[in-house]
């Protein structure tokens, strides 16, 4: 399953500016809209401040716990059947199971993680429930009670959003699934996401990513963005979008090899921006963008 997320490069470090404000609402929004430049680049930021590549590795790091905690089938037994397990992560820190097998392809159990690091500068922390069942080729899990939380350098995230997941036996094509809270904080600030219904598709063959559904940022005021992947991302090693196709709320993003995105607005204008664009680049206000 490693593989599965590691060929999600890191997305870009999130930067967070300072003007959150905690009492904002949680109620359903309009689109936000894309009319300029300056909108389209904090667009390109929030989808950026993400980073996927966390939400894969709190998935990864619950399944992993559940391989390693599988009760031996081969021979006639009676379920359900508890276990309980206690490992070292791959680098550093510790994960807990408790649990019970309740068919030779289902279970039911609690993870409990503490300082767990299994990809380096990925720390993840915290608790969740998981139901998984495999039926003939189709892996099937919930993920829920999550009180995650995942930490790469000084940016965390924090995971409470329902996860289902999806995917072949040999972990081909991985569907992960959120609706619900996250939270993305650095040492000074903090900035709420809720998903609905947000899908992340991930092809190990062809090194491909997609992205689907809805996020609405609490950055200074609330902003709804549906995501629609119209071709596939791709990423390289630095981390960025190289190519691939996503409408953002009727506005086209077209990722570059050289680094650039190309954005089409609804009339048709056309921006070019810096793939790494961040949150740091963009104030509330509408004067100015930094690429």
């Amino acid at each position: 399953m490693k593989t599965v997320f590691l060929m999600i490069s890191l997305l870009i470090t999130l930067t967070l500016t300072g003007c959150y404000d905690s009492s904002i609402k949680d109620e359903t929004s309009l689109r936000q809209p894309i009319t300029n430049e300056v909108e389209a680049a904090q667009a390109l930021s929030l989808l950026n401040s993400m980073n996927i590549n966390l939400i894969g590795a709190g998935v990864t790091d619950s399944l992993n716990t559940q391989k390693s905690s599988s009760v031996n089938t081969q021979d006639a037994v009676t379920y359900p059947i508890s276990y309980s397990t206690h490992r070292d992560c791959n680098i550093s820190g510790t994960a807990d199971t408790n649990g019970e097998q309740t068919s030779q392809t289902t279970y039911h159990a609690q993870n409990i993680f503490d300082q767990c690091v299994h990809y380096t500068g990925i720390q993840v922390d915290g608790r969740n429930t998981v139901d998984a069942v495999l039926e003939g080729d189709r892996l099937s899990a919930s993920l829920t009670e999550n009180e995650i939380e995942i930490t790469l350098g000084s940016t965390t995230m924090g995971i409470y959003a329902p996860i289902d997941f999806y995917s072949d036996k040999a972990f081909t094509v991985v569907e992960i699934v959120l609706t619900g809270d996250a939270y993305l904080s650095n040492d000074t600030d903090s900035m709420k996401m809720s998903l609905n219904d947000f899908n992340i598709t991930m092809n190990t063959q062809s090194s491909t990513l997609s992205l689907n559904g809805e996020v609405t940022f609490y950055l200074c005021d609330s902003q709804l963005f549906q995501v629609t992947t119209l071709t596939p991302l791709q990423s390289a090693a630095n981390g960025l979008f190289t190519a691939g196709k996503l409408d953002i709320n009727g506005v086209i993003f077209e990722f570059l090899s050289d680094n650039t995105v190309i954005v089409t607005l609804a009339d048709g204008t056309q921006y070019t921006l810096s793939s790494n664009t961040t949150i740091g680049d963009i104030t509330c206000s509408t004067e100015g963008v930094s690429n």
